[in-house]
């Protein structure tokens, strides 16, 4: 259990954004490099810290089963350092963004991996970006997220916990993986909590009933976020790569949601008066569109 300490100055109101990513996928021809970038360019604009909660390397060898030559991206397919080929990959793709990364983890691809090389690609990623200016902690299968706001007039500061987890398991069809929702409730204290693994994207909120500190009833909303993945299970083929279909496919699982998820949270004052955190989440931050300027001819 990795615990990560975040400190924020803030004003009352002010939000705070984190941008909840996983199950990147580098290494596979079906990851999605784009919409990767696009998830961080957004955070990036919006000053949103990132987390990204494994499964960044698609990581399958050739000693794994779902192993198929033609399902390796173009670039690292013919390396015959495969790890080199894939941390280089992520780096190019990740490091202008590495100022905004807090936390990357594993994820179960990452640990067939290691079980399989003797070598972690998360932390020579990681190795990798910080070398060039970083702050990124290795984050583990589990860990916590301990966000404190110091708000400017409160001695005491205001405090978010977010757990998050690879996840595990199939990919729940019918449940979604809400059941996971449930059982860690049960066991785990947290703000917010988040996962991945199953490639699915659902919510849940709940409203927890509290004692505050001065004796008075509060209640506080509990976030349950899965966030989805890059890597597409489908795409198009020509006649020519009509064998080259993934993995996913020849499993005859759905397409997939694409995306993480953003992560907004505010300090402010509950119906006591009492120093507390406001949190939601949305799969993009809108802010009001302004008409680009006309370009003189």
């Amino acid at each position: 259990m990795i615990i990560t300490k975040h400190i924020e100055q803030a004003e009352l109101g002010q939000p705070f954004f984190r941008l909840l990513m996983s199950d990147l996928h580098l290494g596979s021809i079906n990851s999605d490099h784009d919409a990767i970038i696009a998830d961080l360019q957004r955070a990036k604009e919006i000053g949103a810290r990132v987390l990204i909660n494994g499964d960044v390397f698609d990581a399958i060898g050739p000693k794994d089963r779902r192993y198929d030559l033609v399902s390796l991206h173009p670039s690292v397919a013919r390396s015959k350092d495969l790890t080199k080929a894939i941390v280089e990959m992520a780096k190019e793709i990740l490091a202008p963004y590495a100022g905004i990364i807090d936390v990357i983890g594993i994820g179960n691809h990452e640990e067939a991996w290691i079980a399989y090389c003797n070598t972690d690609p998360v932390r020579r990623l990681i190795e990798e970006l910080n070398a060039d200016g970083g702050k990124i902690v290795h984050g583990s299968f589990w860990g916590y997220i301990n966000t404190l706001f110091a708000v400017s007039g409160h001695r005491k500061r205001a405090r978010h916990k977010l757990l998050y987890l690879h996840g595990t398991g199939g990919d729940s069809p019918v449940t979604k993986g809400t059941i996971d929702f449930n059982r860690k409730g049960r066991s785990w204290q947290y703000d917010t909590l988040t996962f991945g693994h199953k490639h699915n994207i659902v919510c849940s909120v709940e409203q927890i009933g509290d004692v505050s500190e001065r004796g008075k009833y509060s209640e506080r909303r509990q976030l349950n976020l899965q966030t989805g993945s890059y890597y597409r299970n489908y795409r198009q083929l020509s006649d020519a790569e009509c064998l080259d279909y993934s993995y996913a496919a020849r499993s005859g699982h759905p397409p997939k949601p694409v995306g993480g998820l953003f992560l907004t949270v505010r300090p402010v004052l509950d119906a006591n008066g009492e120093l507390s955190i406001k949190q939601d989440f949305a799969s993009d931050i809108v802010a009001p569109w302004k008409k680009p300027a006309r370009k003189a001819s």
